[in-house]
């Protein structure tokens, strides 16, 4: 087929979280986190591919640096119950509040100085693009993704976030070890990111939608 005829419809998010402002720290303080430390982590599904395990590994090896990280990993799955017993080892500097309602994961995840989206290289992590990184760029949270076509794709050439090697907890702490202390180069990615998110709401691809139908019955 010509590649004119084709028409990509990518995942969208609701407009009104781009108009969501806060800091993290403020955040935190609401949620009883403290408002205190670098706070990284996700909020998703808890299953072995999205690689939840390499961001506590990173939390503890920034910690051995003298980094005073912090873990947040919101949500229910499969995997949890070895995320608990492996966030037992940070102490309170991990935090999984398990399965939250939806308006309350957003402020999850504007409560993280970083949202980290750390997928396994599988098959499905290579063909399927998540929602969760481009709604965390419209709250304004710099992103850090694995490599892999679909996210890298989302993130640019780390124009709208850093991207590391899958698998690889070193990796992940390497990236975080360096925004911890550029708070102009997360506060850049931030503002890239929320960008590129308003070009993916809803009302933009309901365009999308009309124009490809208005063709089609012109070509009636």
């Amino acid at each position: 087929m010509p590649g004119e005829k084709i028409s990509l419809i990518p995942n969208s998010i609701d407009a009104a979280l781009l108009d969501r402002a806060s800091t993290p720290a403020d955040v935190r303080a609401e949620l009883g986190l403290g408002r205190g430390g670098f706070w990284v982590g996700a909020v998703s599904s808890l299953v072995d591919y999205e690689g939840h395990d390499l961001i506590l590994e990173a939390v503890a090896i920034l910690r051995r640096q003298g980094i005073d990280a912090r873990a947040l990993i919101a949500g229910d799955g499969a995997a949890r119950p070895e995320l608990l017993q492996q966030a037992s080892e940070l102490g309170d500097a991990a935090h999984l509040p398990g399965r939250v309602p939806p308006d309350l994961a957003k402020r999850y995840v504007e409560a993280l100085d970083v949202v980290v989206v750390a997928r396994r290289d599988l098959e499905v992590t290579r063909s399927v693009t998540p929602l969760k990184p481009i709604e965390a760029m419209a709250l304004g949270r710099p992103v850090v993704v694995s490599d892999l076509p679909p996210l890298r794709e989302l993130v640019g050439n780390d124009e709208r976030g850093f991207i590391v090697a899958p698998d690889s907890a070193p990796a992940v702490s390497e990236a975080l070890t360096m925004l911890a202390s550029d708070d102009s180069r997360r506060a850049s990615l931030a503002a890239a990111g929320k960008q590129f998110a308003a070009s993916l709401t809803w009302d933009t691809v309901a365009a999308e939608y009309r124009r490809v139908y208005d063709e089609l019955r012109a070509a009636d």
